[in-house]
């Protein structure tokens, strides 16, 4: 299975406790997207927690965009 598919349903459910749907899905595509930013060796050692971790980062940031992001 690919991270997406792993993960997606977690990461959607956690995040949908703290944003509206829309928001929720948007934040959801952010993480992937700066998944594929990443090393494949990087993306390898992510799990579960991590990509909830990268997802709370964006909604703090408050940011679309990754230029300059990096998560905690």
């Amino acid at each position: 299975l690919s991270l997406f598919d792993a993960h997606y349903e977690a990461l959607y459910c956690d995040l949908r406790r703290l944003t509206p749907p829309q928001e929720t899905e948007d934040l959801c595509q952010q993480t992937f997207l700066y998944l594929c930013n990443l090393q494949e060796s990087e993306r390898k050692a992510l799990d579960e927690d991590s990509l909830i971790r990268i997802g709370h980062s964006l909604l703090q940031a408050g940011t679309d965009r990754f230029s300059g992001f990096i998560p905690r």
